[in-house]
């Protein structure tokens, strides 16, 4: 009884950290994109994946030549923003990524990211935001390429 128990503590822990590790790698790629000086924010925040549309995504599309495919649009459909869960970032992650100043520094907070059942594709939503003010919000859809994940989508949710 007490090994089933121990097992089943590595194994809940073990896809814990495989779930942090990916996000992270998502978070990465996200930050990378960006391509500006940002300081993460610990918390995590699900207010722009609310208000997204996932049940009507093509509603969304700037450019019709670049619409979803199937596979996506089943993915999408599928999340549910009241399942979402919110909580902190990897403290080591964030420390890594905050700290910066000088210039235009903006203020970046991140939302859970939601995995496909593949695993092959994400979606996390982003809300950048300066002390001098504005702000802007984002849902990013990231393919997995290899053990690489690079952004397919970016849609536009808010600005101000």
């Amino acid at each position: 009884m007490g090994r089933a128990i121990i097992f089943l503590t590595f194994i809940i822990l073990s896809t814990n950290a495989f779930c942090q590790t990916e996000d992270v790698k998502v978070y990465d790629a996200i930050l990378k994109d960006l391509d500006q000086k940002i300081n993460v924010v610990s918390k995590l925040s699900k207010a722009s994946m609310n208000k997204f549309d996932f049940q009507h995504p093509h509603g969304m599309e700037l450019r019709v030549r670049d619409s979803l495919d199937l596979e996506w649009m089943e993915f999408l459909t599928s999340i549910d923003t009241a399942n979402i869960v919110v909580g902190e970032l990897d403290p080591v992650f964030v420390k890594k990524h905050s700290g910066q100043k000088g210039g235009n520094v903006r203020s970046l907070i991140f939302s859970p990211v939601i995995f496909s059942r593949s695993g092959d594709k994400a979606v996390c939503g982003t809300l950048k935001f300066s002390s001098k003010g504005g702000l802007s919000e984002h849902i990013v859809l990231l393919e997995r390429n290899g053990k690489k994940w690079m952004i397919r989508k970016r849609y536009f949710i808010s600005v101000s």
